[in-house]
């Protein structure tokens, strides 16, 4: 009999192994935009965020959204069939995506599906969170063991990605923080004091000639007079010299 030896990998293969799963987790989390579900229970969530309202759509496979719907409402079937937009029940949101404002659930005002029978589109519109905390809970990965790894990603209005994360069957919420810039509060004097500097003019500082005190006005008296003698007294002797020699 010829014994079958196991090979035990070695560390560069574990480490091999190791990093293309790092990698594929990166290639899932940094996906393109456009969410896309292709199998029948291929699923992908895309959120964003408004200045008034967050809108979720969930992309799944169509087989799973079939499912979905029936154990949702099993009593009124709800048929999927056709191409164009069509409005659904909102207390069907949640078995689709349940989403937490801190301890806040959000309520769907709105939820719609379109789709080609191979995969839907559900979206639900929801009030614009109030906390900065949100977390995502897909309630489907409980309901079905067919459902493969599921995605999310997080965006604002201009299509800048805020968050992402990923779920399984044995991690069906993810946790996201949004980052706000916090505002700054300005009080009333603050404003006032803005006003104040604002319109205020320049205030003009008048400048006095100071009054002669008398000890300058005697130095004055000494500047002036000793010349004025000086200069009398001069043009008396220069007028005497010529009738003295007459």
């Amino acid at each position: 009999m010829i014994r079958q030896r196991l090979i035990k990998p070695c560390a560069p293969a574990l480490f091999a192994r190791g990093m293309f799963l790092v990698a594929l987790i990166q290639f899932l989390l940094l996906a393109p935009t456009t969410s896309q579900a292709h199998g029948p229970f291929d699923n992908s969530i895309r959120a964003t965020l408004h200045s008034d309202k967050l809108e979720v759509s969930i992309v799944i496979g169509g087989e799973a959204a079939v499912e979905i719907l029936n154990r949702a409402s099993p009593k009124n079937p709800i048929s999927l069939g056709g191409m164009g937009l069509k409005t659904l029940p909102n207390e069907l949101a949640p078995h689709f995506i349940e989403i937490k404002s801190g301890a806040t659930t959000l309520v769907a005002n709105q939820f719609t599906v379109v789709g080609d029978g191979l995969e839907y589109t559900f979206t639900a519109t929801l009030p614009n969170p109030s906390d900065n905390t949100l977390t995502y809970r897909a309630p489907y990965f409980e309901a079905l063991e067919q459902m493969k790894l599921g995605t999310l990603v997080l965006s604002d209005d201009a299509g800048r990605q805020i968050g992402s994360g990923l779920f399984t069957k044995t991690n069906t919420t993810v946790k996201l923080t949004l980052a706000r810039p916090t505002p700054v509060a300005i009080t009333t004097s603050a404003v006032a004091a803005q006003q104040h500097a604002t319109t205020a003019t320049p205030t003009d500082v008048a400048t006095e000639t100071p009054a002669p005190t008398g000890r300058s006005s005697f130095s004055l008296i000494l500047m002036i007079g000793f010349p004025l003698l000086g200069g009398v007294w001069l043009v008396q002797r220069l007028l005497s010299k010529p009738a003295q020699q007459r």
